[in-house]
């Protein structure tokens, strides 16, 4: 069954907002949200494919996610690398987890003084739910720490049995998988013009690019640096913590603030009303 008539007025006037901002910012404009799992990266495929007619050569996805599995966040990289040559991701929710490490693909981050991104500890399924990764492996060291010790209570000593070792070693692959993806994808398209360095004006190399997005990698994935999996991190937090160049999402995009302000919370709002998991609106329509 197809939208009613109300539900295909709200679909239509999003669009046209979509194409207004993409005037506006002369990009293709795609809002994707919902946990990144397997249904947000087809509709995403299915959105993609949709605007092969006129495609611009740069996108701005405005993204909203709580995270989810970051072999699916590698996926819809490499489906949005593929079509466009430059690549922005704009966030004025959050975009967490695995979400933080999409959008780490791009040339360029823009964010509002609102916005959060989050530490790249990866969720990896155990049994029936999404685990933050890094947690799991915290809580099993401490442990085996307090077993070496020799101070493990009964009910520590129980619950230290219930860790299997395939798992562990799961986890442990998924927060490399996620530094690994880090390091390439800021050594390649965020620091791609990244020419000279700020205080001396030295000639940066690939090295000097591969080893500041390592660093930021790693600071990402430090579970004892953030503490939470569900730490927000803001624009300034990024900025003097880890040295992140963010730009601003009222100065980059003034011209299309308020469209784009608008159709963040209209597009949110319908997505909640009609209970989608998921949904990717663009100028052609809606994939959820």
């Amino acid at each position: 069954m197809g939208p009613s008539a109300i539900d295909q007025d709200i679909i239509d006037l999003l669009r046209q907002r979509v194409r207004t901002v993409e005037t506006a910012i002369d990009r293709d404009l795609v809002v994707a949200a919902g946990p990144i799992y397997e249904g947000l990266a087809r509709q995403l495929h299915d959105a993609l494919r949709g605007l092969a007619t006129g495609r611009r050569k740069g996108v701005t996805v405005l993204l909203e996610t709580d995270g989810g599995i970051v072999e699916v966040a590698e996926r819809m990289a490499e489906m949005i690398r593929a079509r466009y040559e430059h690549v922005e991701f704009l966030i004025l929710g959050s975009a967490m987890s695995a979400g933080t490490i999409l959008t780490m693909s791009g040339n360029r981050i823009v964010m509002d003084d609102y916005a959060a991104l989050g530490p790249i500890d990866p969720q990896v399924q155990r049994g029936d739910v999404l685990v933050p990764a890094q947690s799991y492996i915290a809580q099993y060291e401490r442990l085996i720490e307090r077993a070496a010790r020799g101070v493990l209570t009964d009910a520590e000593f129980a619950l230290i049995q219930s860790f299997d070792p395939a798992e562990l070693h799961s986890f442990e692959q998924a927060t490399q998988l996620s530094v690994a993806l880090l390091k390439t994808w800021l050594a390649e398209h965020k620091f791609r013009d990244w020419d000279k360095t700020e205080a001396s004006g030295r000639t940066v190399t690939r090295k000097m690019r591969e080893d500041r997005a390592e660093a930021i990698a790693r600071d990402l994935a430090n579970h004892e640096k953030w503490h939470s999996h569900s730490r927000a991190l803001s624009r300034n937090t990024l900025r003097e913590a880890l040295r992140l160049r963010i730009d601003d999402f009222e100065t980059l995009h003034a011209a299309a603030e308020d469209e784009l302000r608008r159709l963040h919370r209209g597009s949110l709002e319908y997505g909640q009303r009609m209970q989608f998991i998921s949904f990717v609106l663009t100028r052609d329509g809606l994939a959820r």
